[in-house]
């Protein structure tokens, strides 16, 4: 709140008149350090979720990671780039080229971990909306890094631990992956779940079952 154009000339050793050659006014600052700060975790996400060499549920897993890394590291820049200065929605401020510019940028970043659900729905990994699964997980991570960065119960060691937790209560499907050989009665081969009867997940008994009844064991 007390930084003021003039003020960072001040520090900065320039003319009181030269940051108003590239920002309007404090807020346009403000918008462009913010949108720096989401561009650059969008880099980091976008490196995490392109990397084909990995699996999709450890690129998952390295996106949360990268996420919370970023917010501890940076506190002061995580805090602008979330706080209600640029998102006030009623403000008149927040309709200004910068402001909307930024809003962009952060909305772009946020669609990273949209994409990377929607890879795991594609292969049948993950039953639900890709889209709200990735604002429940973002309002996760959100949440973890505040209360850490805040000295709450969240100790930073504990967090790598925590957001596997969290991330083991997104539901998953079984890869449905191995086929089946031939059964006498069948003219065409059925895909078979590697996961047991027994299994204590609902769904995953059924598609073991039904595989079974259907052509025996998988083949292997």
């Amino acid at each position: 709140e007390a930084l003021s154009l003039r003020k960072l000339a001040e520090l900065s050793g320039v003319s009181r008149a030269a940051p108003y050659h590239h920002f309007a006014d404090k807020q346009a600052l403000l918008a462009a350090v913010a949108e720096q700060g989401f561009a650059e975790l969008s880099d980091l996400l976008h490196g995490v979720v392109g990397n084909e060499q990995v699996a999709l549920d450890e690129r998952l897993h390295q996106a949360v990671l990268g996420y919370l890394d970023f917010a501890l590291e940076q506190p002061a820049l995580y805090e602008l780039m979330f706080g209600q200065a640029l998102w006030q929605a009623d403000s008149a401020s927040n309709q200004t080229p910068s402001t909307l510019q930024f809003q962009r940028t952060a909305k772009d970043c946020f669609r990273q971990y949209v994409h990377l659900f929607e890879r795991l729905q594609g292969q049948s990994l993950s039953p639900q909306s890709p889209l709200r699964s990735a604002q429940l997980l973002w309002a996760t991570l959100h949440g973890l890094a505040q209360l850490s960065r805040n000295g709450l119960f969240v100790k930073r060691e504990d967090l790598a631990d925590i957001a596997a937790h969290a991330l083991a209560q997104f539901p998953r499907r079984p890869a449905c992956v191995a086929p089946c050989r031939l059964s006498a009665t069948s003219a065409w081969p059925v895909s078979c779940c590697r996961w047991p009867t027994s299994s204590t997940n609902p769904s995953a008994r059924r598609c073991a079952s039904a595989a079974a009844s259907r052509c025996g064991s998988p083949s292997r």
